[in-house]
């Protein structure tokens, strides 16, 4: 295993802060919440054309199904990431959709994205949700 710790960078307590909103309402919320929630981070503008706005949510929806889920997630057996991927192809090479997120962001997710990875080489089955939920429900919690 590699650890990258020249990666590693403070968050702004305001991305935190704005990221466990987004995880509360993701979670137990409205899709009109996560959508708002998802609109204040920035991964799309109020300009962003409304079917691109749906592909990105979309994608968010299908990365957010292992924290959902109260029982542990077998990302082992699960096709979640080769979903992700094509999903983030098809993003990619859709010369319209000009928005790019905040780098901080693109930057957490890529650590995220990296766990997930990390968890599928280890055909891991974890419970993340309840893991989730301490750091979404706290305040003064950090990520």
């Amino acid at each position: 295993m590699l650890l990258d710790f020249g990666a590693v960078q403070p968050i702004a307590h305001d991305l935190a802060a704005n990221f466990r909103a987004l995880a509360r309402v993701a979670l137990e919320g409205t899709a009109d919440e996560t959508r708002e929630a998802m609109l204040r981070i920035g991964y799309f503008s109020p300009n962003t054309a409304p079917h691109h706005q749906e592909v990105i949510t979309s994608m968010f929806e299908v990365a957010m199904a292992p924290l959902r889920q109260d029982t542990p997630f077998d990302f082992g057996r699960s096709d979640l990431l080769e979903r992700l991927r094509d999903m983030g192809l098809a993003i990619g090479n859709d010369r319209e959709l000009a928005h790019v997120p905040p780098a901080a962001m693109l930057f957490l997710h890529r650590k995220i994205g990296g766990m997930y990875l990390m968890a599928a080489k280890l055909r891991a089955r974890i419970a993340l949700r309840p893991m989730i939920e301490a750091y979404c429900n706290a305040d003064t919690a950090r990520f």
